[in-house]
């Protein structure tokens, strides 16, 4: 069930954007007709109490008391449903989408495909990437991940990997995991992050993909394992983890990332405003901290580098969806 936040309660005076990417005051007032005069609504494609949801809101809480604005966020967990809502609303600066990986590169290529396109969106700018691990529960006898892949040779019945739902990024990192790996386990759908840890750490699934935040807890408690950052780098949340790579897997870097999109034919001024405010309040210090907290790494992509990446991602993730045979549930 969709939830609503209205964020920020006061009368729009406008706002102008330092170079240096920290909020200035206001210099004079607005026109009356100056954008936004409204409330902004912001679609969120994820269920509400999971780490983006919480990143989102407190980000937006910050936006609303910076620049005066008002902004509705209005989180589902049905992601097509969103993106149709979004591709369709008017472009005029006031219905916005947090794009996801999920909703973005891997929904687009899941079958049975929509009859018809989706709208199109055109990306405001890019947000922060995801860094994803490699969860294995603690009872699981496997120090490393050459280890995990043994284990599961010739038992297709007796390991699980657990997910948020089929065609979510956890659900495709793993498939491609087991694809280029030869690992053998059965897929398990789990309503939120939070179930899937649970799981993880009763050991009623063996692993999972999973951003940092939901697991880094469990982690240091010992209650599961972290074998490995699925993406290039290492995480001073997670020191002494290795990378795939150094795990001895190669050719395999996965990360999600979230962003800002509008619909197609939105004003290019009413565009640079949106992506200035994201930017400015990614660069301040709270903003920071707020990535930090959260386990999300800030990257402002440009709109090149947005499609890019959407390209890319696309191309990656249909070929996990061709070879596992992956249809929606």
């Amino acid at each position: 069930m969709p939830s609503r936040l209205m964020i920020g309660r006061r009368t729009v005076l406008g706002a102008a954007l330092c170079a240096s990417g920290a909020p200035a005051l206001a210099q004079e007032i607005a026109p009356r007709n100056a954008y936004p005069t409204g409330p902004i609504g912001v679609a969120l494609p994820v269920g509400q109490g999971e780490t983006l949801d919480a990143f989102m809101r407190a980000l937006l809480g910050d936006m609303a008391r910076t620049l005066s604005w008002r902004l509705n966020l209005v989180d589902n967990p049905d992601a097509a449903a969103v993106v149709r809502a979004a591709g369709k609303a008017e472009p005029d600066g006031y219905h916005l989408l947090i794009g996801t990986q999920t909703a973005l590169a891997i929904a687009p290529e899941l079958p049975p495909l929509p009859e018809a396109p989706p709208a199109a969106l055109e990306p405001i700018i890019g947000l922060c990437d995801v860094p994803l691990v490699f969860a294995v529960s603690r009872n699981l006898p496997a120090q490393n991940l050459r280890d995990l892949i043994a284990l599961t040779q010739g038992q297709p019945e007796r390991y699980r990997y657990g997910s948020l739902g089929i065609g979510t990024t956890g659900h495709l990192a793993a498939e491609l995991f087991k694809q280029r790996t030869r690992t053998v386990a059965s897929h398990t759908v789990f309503a939120s992050s939070a179930q899937l840890v649970q799981a993880l750490v009763a050991g009623s699934v063996d692993f999972a993909i999973l951003p940092i935040a939901p697991i880094w807890q469990s982690h240091h408690s010992g209650q599961l394992k972290v074998l490995a950052l699925m993406g290039a780098t290492h995480d001073k949340a997670l020191p002494g983890v290795r990378t795939l790579r150094e795990a001895g897997i190669a050719g395999l870097e996965i990360a999600g990332w979230f962003g800002c999109f509008a619909p197609a034919g939105i004003a290019v001024t009413t565009a640079n405003l949106l992506a200035d405010a994201f930017a400015t309040a990614l660069r301040t210090e709270n903003g920071r901290r707020l990535c930090e907290r959260y386990g999300f790494t800030a990257n402002l992509r440009d709109q090149t580098a947005c499609r890019a990446l959407i390209a890319a991602d696309r191309a990656l993730f249909a070929e996990a969806i061709r070879l596992g045979r992956l249809r929606r549930a």
